[in-house]
């Protein structure tokens, strides 16, 4: 009996051993103390939003009594002596020759279009693929939400599509109605007011611009660069109001102009002169326009500093800009993102172990931007050894180069 006790114990002290080396094996074939983290590129984009104003060179035109009639739109260039506008007593007059130069903008248009000697009616196609190009930049004028070359964009569809209705034989002539614009024409010029009381010429080269608002003679670059940053807070945040005139437009004389912003010190302690960044300005439509940083302007006691960004991007649009929010792009960050728990140092170099095939590798970060959590590494790195993206990047402890994982 004892016997038989004995030999159920010996066979259970068997079966239990054979079935802890079973789970022993199976165990390290399926238990992987390292996980692997697999290496993407990642992208950041550094933005932020301020209150600012723009700054430029101008000259303001000389005030004139009576209604003006200007000849040109803003953002126009002018040489210097140019008449950008002429003065009526009678409003009346003035809005005659608006109309007047409509009129005659018109008959032109549609003389143009039906002469055979400047236009090749056979290539329809080629009207085609035009008409459609004016319709993209239509499209791409509305959803940016920037009018000011509709005027012009209108025309010049107007126009290919008068000369498409030639080349196919819609209309074979618009003499009927070029014949009734004249007819207006003609009865409106015997109306027009026979001279202007005075011209208005520009005193200086420069891009044209009909509206004034006071700041012309307080903000320019040159304050910019000899003012207190109290003062240039002042001007962004609007404590200083703008000096009465009455200019009837001005000149701005350098096209390279200035967008200073009032912003907390410690979001641009890293910025860098020269740096390039973008600006959107809600106010004229959403599309990035470029500038270059000229200048910080801080104090250590002061926790807001001045940003001084330069542009030579000239539009209407623009050119009109003066107190505006902007966003500013300053720059996306595109890398190999590397969490910093997975750094180690090796020989006073930081890198990160990788898995080659079955072997442990130590590969170099060459870092171009740091966040709380996570390392950009350069992904076009000269470094030989630099990790690269789809690099199986080891997770756990008693690494090291050349270490064998099976």
């Amino acid at each position: 009996m004892k016997k038989n006790i004995s030999d159920h114990i010996i066979a259970l002290a068997v079966a239990l051993m054979s079935i802890s080396y079973i789970g022993y094996q199976a165990y390290n074939y399926y238990y992987n103390p390292y996980k692997t983290e697999t290496v993407f590129t990642y992208t950041v984009s550094q933005n932020t939003t301020a209150q600012g104003v723009a700054v430029r060179q101008e000259t303001l035109l000389e005030p004139v009594d009576g209604s003006e009639n200007f000849l040109y739109e803003d953002g126009t260039k002018m040489a210097i002596g140019q008449v950008v506008a002429e003065c009526y007593n009678d409003p009346v007059g003035s809005r005659n020759i608006r109309e007047l130069n409509q009129l005659k903008s018109e008959i032109e248009m549609l003389q143009n279009a039906q002469d055979k000697t400047i236009n090749n009616y056979s290539n329809t196609e080629a009207l085609n693929r035009e008409i459609k190009v004016q319709l993209t930049n239509f499209t791409k004028m509305t959803t940016s939400g920037w009018y000011s070359d509709a005027g012009v964009l209108r025309s010049q569809l107007t126009a290919l599509i008068n000369k498409k209705q030639i080349a196919t034989g819609k209309v074979s002539s618009f003499e009927s109605r070029i014949h009734v614009l004249q007819a207006e024409y003609d009865a409106l010029a015997q109306n027009q007011v026979p001279d202007s009381t005075r011209t208005v010429t520009t005193p200086v080269a420069g891009y044209f611009v009909k509206n004034v608002d006071g700041y012309e003679t307080m903000l320019n670059p040159q304050m910019v660069d000899s003012g207190t940053i109290e003062t240039l807070i002042g001007f962004v945040e609007g404590d200083v109001p703008p000096a009465p005139t009455d200019a009837v437009g001005k000149m701005v004389t350098n096209a390279n102009w200035y967008f200073i912003c009032a912003i907390p010190r410690d979001t641009v302690e890293w910025v860098t002169l020269g740096q390039n960044v973008s600006m959107r300005f809600d106010v004229i439509g959403n599309t990035p326009i470029p500038a270059v940083v000229k200048d910080v302007i801080s104090q250590r006691e002061n926790p807001t500093a001045i940003l001084v960004l330069r542009c030579n991007y000239v539009t209407s649009d623009l050119i009109n800009l003066r107190e505006a929010e902007v966003e500013i792009n300053f720059r996306n960050h595109e890398g190999l993102k590397i969490d910093t728990a997975d750094i180690r140092f090796v020989d006073n170099r930081q890198g990160v172990y990788i898995l080659d095939e079955n072997t442990v590798c130590f590969r170099v970060i060459d870092p171009i931007y740091e966040d709380q959590g996570f390392i950009l590494s350069n992904p076009n790195s000269l470094e030989p050894n630099a990790v690269k993206k789809f690099d199986q990047i080891i997770r756990g402890n008693d690494l090291h180069d050349g270490k064998i994982i099976s």
